[in-house]
């Protein structure tokens, strides 16, 4: 009886959440932490299709490539969220989880690439896809 109440007001926390970081452009790193702590609490719990896209689609939000603040634990939070309703068996559910890792690692991937470009020096860097074998 205890689990159904908690998992009844599930949607109306997540409904709260999501209009409360809608108004807030940007939220501070450790705010997004604590909201993805709560995500990611609730992502592990029974809920149904629409809850789990809405926690989703606040994940979406928070991966905007123009003002996300990578961390290892955002990446972990995420990520945790995100595998946790794996098991579904909603198909809108599943393409919303690729969709939202697919995110995630194109950030992760771009920003390494800015990360080399800058720690290389424009003489030594090379084409990684180039046919040409080095020193030949």
């Amino acid at each position: 009886m205890f689990e159904q109440k908690i998992t009844k007001t599930y949607p109306m926390a997540m409904n709260l959440l999501q209009k409360i970081t809608q108004v807030f452009v940007v939220v501070e790193h450790g705010t997004l932490l604590l909201i993805l702590g709560i995500l990611k609490e609730a992502s592990m719990e029974i809920l149904d299709e629409m809850t789990e896209i809405r926690i989703l689609q606040m994940l979406l939000t928070f991966l905007d490539p123009h003002t996300i603040q990578l961390s290892k634990e955002f990446v972990t939070l995420v990520m945790q969220c995100c595998f946790q309703m794996m098991d579904t068996k909603s198909l809108a559910v599943k393409s919303t989880i690729q969709a939202t890792l697919k995110q995630l690692f194109t950030i992760i991937l771009e920003r390494f690439v800015e990360h080399c470009k800058t720690a290389i020096p424009l003489q030594k860097q090379h084409d990684i896809f180039s046919s040409k074998k080095h020193g030949v």
